[in-house]
């Protein structure tokens, strides 16, 4: 039967881990449940601090709050009612709940801790929520490093270490699954020994040089990477390791919706590779970002969030419930751009049509080429009979 994640724990929650050893699907359970506004909730670091299991989170006076983000409120109902009334997910205890959003900083972290019945422990850090701000520190992976969430990832995973005995796994969709990678790649050699799998959902890399400093190189054996197969959240910055590709109901950027990935029984449905459009458009996208230099990719990014926050909008929910207000903010941030920065942003976007004309060049000159060749040898072998 092929359904998705709420499919797969009601059909499959009733088996233990050692029934059914933890897999990717369950990552991805686990990587959409961290969306949930948990917040004040589940207790943080501070003496006295308990854990809450997920039968208790459900009971919880404010349980209504889980649901606050309209984008996936449906599903995220009912993802957690089954996971609440399973046996594989339903005494998971939660703990160490840390967040931090901040508009100066340009900051959106949160991540929560989870420890099952068999003693196994999952750190979860959550991935780009719905607040603008969350959105500009993405894209400000294309220029710094580290990003403030990245720096917090490290820091939690340190003192997770420090609370908790034994090994753990590290999860993330979206910009969690960078975060996971990043508190793997940067903790000292003692904790990343306890590492087990580093799941990375659709999550963006690293630029180049990031890659160069080494310590990817300590940890990418442990790392599972899954993107769909229009991928465009997950293929930015990526030029490093290997990753699984996974069938979507969805097209184009909504298959970064978890909720869309599918199920087949107990595993993803996988395929050979890579939409071919989708992989010419993410290899255009990544060869001019790194054709850019830093100071470029900040001019861009900069501007680009001046003038959606010209539309005064705080998160996506407002931005598009207000969507005439919002347009008219931007229209008049952008006629008061000054004209070396209008010549600038002209100038970086010219940049992206021309890789973007080259890459698909040489991909129809190699695939025309192919076929040459093959017609070639076609008619070779009908001479030779």
């Amino acid at each position: 039967m092929i359904g998705n994640i709420i499919e797969y724990v009601h059909s499959y929650g009733y088996f233990d881990f050692e029934a059914l050893p933890f897999g990717a699907v369950d990552a991805l359970v686990l990587g959409q449940f961290v969306y949930l506004k948990m917040e004040g909730m589940v207790d943080g670091f501070f003496p006295g601090a308990r854990a809450i299991t997920l039968k208790e989170l459900q009971a919880h006076e404010k349980v209504e709050k889980l649901f606050a983000d309209p984008r996936w409120e449906e599903s995220n109902r009912a993802l957690f009612k089954e996971m609440c009334e399973s046996k594989r997910f339903g005494d998971m205890k939660l703990m160490y709940c840390a967040d931090h959003t901040c508009m100066e900083s340009e900051t959106q972290f949160m991540a929560v801790t989870c420890v099952f019945p068999d003693g196994s422990t999952k750190i979860l850090y959550r991935g780009t929520d719905e607040t603008i701000v969350g959105w500009k520190e993405d894209f400000n992976m294309a220029f710094q490093y580290p990003i403030p969430g990245q720096s917090a990832s490290r820091l939690y995973l340190e003192r997770v270490a420090e609370c908790i005995p034994g090994d753990f796994d590290l999860l993330g969709h979206s910009k969690g699954g960078n975060l996971a990678v990043y508190a793997a790649m940067h903790v000292k050699e003692a904790i990343q020994n306890r590492i087990g799998t580093i799941y990375n959902l659709d999550g963006p890399g690293f630029r180049t040089e990031v890659y160069g400093m080494g310590s990817f190189e300590k940890i990418a054996d442990r790392i599972v990477k899954i993107i769909p197969h229009s991928s465009i959240v997950g293929m930015l910055l990526e030029n490093h390791g290997e990753y699984k590709v996974v069938d979507s109901k969805n097209i184009g950027f909504l298959q970064h919706d978890p909720f869309s990935w599918l199920v087949d029984r107990v595993d993803f449905v996988y395929l050979e590779g890579l939409d071919e459009t989708h992989r010419i458009m993410d290899e255009s996208l990544n060869e001019w970002v790194m054709s850019l230099s830093t100071e470029e990719v900040s001019s861009f990014v900069n501007t680009l969030y001046q003038i959606v926050a010209a539309s005064e909008a705080t998160d996506l929910i407002s931005f598009t419930k207000n969507w005439t207000k919002s347009l008219a903010g931007m229209a008049g941030a952008i006629q008061n751009l000054d004209e070396a920065t209008k010549n600038s942003m002209h100038k970086i976007m010219k940049s992206l049509a021309a890789v973007s004309k080259v890459r698909l060049k040489e991909e129809t000159g190699i695939y025309i080429q192919s076929k040459i060749e093959a017609l070639s040898h076609r008619i070779s072998k009908e001479g030779t009979k």
